[in-house]
């Protein structure tokens, strides 16, 4: 099952420290998303990665520089994805992933991304008002007649790893978890050892 972490909202004292941590301790997937950031932060904090990192993050918003920082891929929210906003840059040698809340608009998409984000699956641990679904049977069901790599995010916790690996999902995003965590490396570890190698 594959584990991915994405980075909190807004930067955080000591989060790229703890972000090299979680790379040494074998992260393999890092989603760079900082909704208010802009391009300037976003170099800002990949030039404090060691190159040697830079081919595990994939960026969402400011795509140009994927090439700058030779970055593994993309990743399209909602609005991005519908807006055709990645549409004028070729990123064939790269991954795109992309976000959806409904799995029937999943099914009938027809873009072929890396992996899909499906949330909210539980309560959210970043934001409290973002409802879980709560019909987890209705979710298992329509997974097995999708033909892709779908990865849960939304509440994901080292308590409901193995409840979301039962319903079929290709892995866990964790955001919450980790960063809000007093230890997110140690937080990181757990979750990886729950999901094993």
């Amino acid at each position: 099952m594959k584990l991915i972490v994405l980075s909190p909202d807004k930067f955080e004292s000591n989060e790229i420290n703890n972000l090299l941590l979680m790379f040494e301790q074998g992260l393999e997937l890092f989603h760079l998303r900082k909704p208010v950031s802009g391009i300037d932060e976003y170099e800002d904090y990949l030039n404090k990665i060691p190159s040697e990192f830079l081919n595990r993050i994939v960026i969402h918003y400011h795509y140009p520089l994927i090439e700058k920082f030779n970055l593994k891929g993309i990743h399209l929210n909602e609005i991005s994805r519908k807006s055709g906003e990645a549409d004028s840059h070729d990123y064939t040698s790269k991954i795109i992933s992309s976000s959806f809340h409904d799995l029937s608009e999943l099914k009938q998409c027809e873009d072929n991304y890396e992996y899909v984000f499906y949330s909210p699956v539980f309560k959210s641990i970043s934001k409290p008002d973002y409802s879980p679904c709560t019909e987890l049977n209705r979710i298992a069901n329509q997974l097995k007649n999708i033909e892709r790599n779908v990865v849960a995010l939304g509440g994901i916790s080292p308590l409901n790893i193995k409840e979301v690996c039962g319903l079929g999902f290709y892995g866990v995003a964790t955001l919450g978890y980790i960063w809000q965590s007093s230890n997110p490396v140690g937080a990181f570890k757990e979750m990886k050892s729950v999901i094993g190698d």
